[in-house]
Parts: structure tokens; C-alpha cells; sequence
């Protein structure tokens, strides 16, 4: 049976911030994140921005990539923010879904937060993330 999960968390506290979080047991890509770095790196820089950070890494037995990208708000100065992390992308099955988790700020208004600390607010969030034991 494909099972397919999507939501978009907000919070009152972290203002102008979005994760965006979903999963499935059917959707494999053919390549991971990082084998289509490339052409994700002409669009950011194209649009004034840049790779922040990038890699893969396991965690609780999980094997990830991720890409953190810095940029500019389309109609003005205000940083954008896009941080995507992938898991089981190109091996997707019922055992194994895919997960993918984006933080993001576009279209939002100034965030009163550094860059340092967004990433400390992604590594927190993406270093946790596990399988519940049984759950496949």
C-alpha cells in the first residue's frame, strides 16, 4: 500500500520560519541530492546566492544528504533561507520510506535570527531523527 505524508509546521515563537516535513514508501529518485549538486548550485547562484554547507552523514542508522543554501528574497534584500535534508531518496521502499525535511523563509518578512543560529536550530532538528523501532 503507498502511504504518502506531507506537512508544513509554523510556530508563534520561531517568526517567518517554516519546516516542511513529508514521507513516502514509493517516490525513489535515481540520484541522491548530492549527485544533482550541480545543477541546484547554477539556480542558487543565479539568483545571488550561495552553498552553505553540504554533505552526507548517518545517524541512528540512517543515511542522509543535505544542502544548506543562502540566497536573497526574491523582490528584495531580506536573506532567504533554504536548508533540505533527504533520507532513503534513492532507495525508497514500504521498509524504508523517503523523508525529506526543508526549512525555509521565503516570501516572509526580516527573521530576527542569525545565520549561526538557524543552523544550530537545523543541526538539533536533523541529528535526532530516527526510525521508531517496529514501525515498518
Amino acid at each position: 500500500q503507498q502511504e504518502n505524508i506531507s506537512v508544513t509546521l509554523a510556530s508563534n515563537k520561531l517568526k517567518n520560519i517554516f519546516l516542511n516535513i513529508s514521507t513516502d514508501n514509493f517516490t525513489t529518485e535515481n540520484n541522491g541530492l548530492l549527485a544533482r549538486l550541480d545543477e541546484i548550485s547554477n539556480i542558487v547562484e543565479q539568483s545571488g546566492g550561495h552553498i552553505e554547507r553540504k554533505g552526507s552523514f548517518t545517524n541512528n542508522g540512517l543515511s542522509a544528504e543535505e544542502l544548506l543554501a543562502i540566497g536573497l528574497q526574491r523582490s528584495s534584500e531580506i536573506p532567504r533561507y533554504r536548508f533540505d535534508l533527504y533520507i532513503n531518496e534513492t532507495k525508497t521502499s514500504h521498509e524504508n520510506p523517503n523523508f525529506i525535511i526543508s526549512l525555509d523563509n521565503e516570501g516572509s518578512s526580516a527573521i530576527p535570527y542569525e545565520q549561526g543560529e538557524l543552523i544550530a536550530f537545523w543541526d538539533s532538528i536533523t541529528r535526532t531523527i530516527r526510525l521508531r523501532p517496529n514501525s515498518f
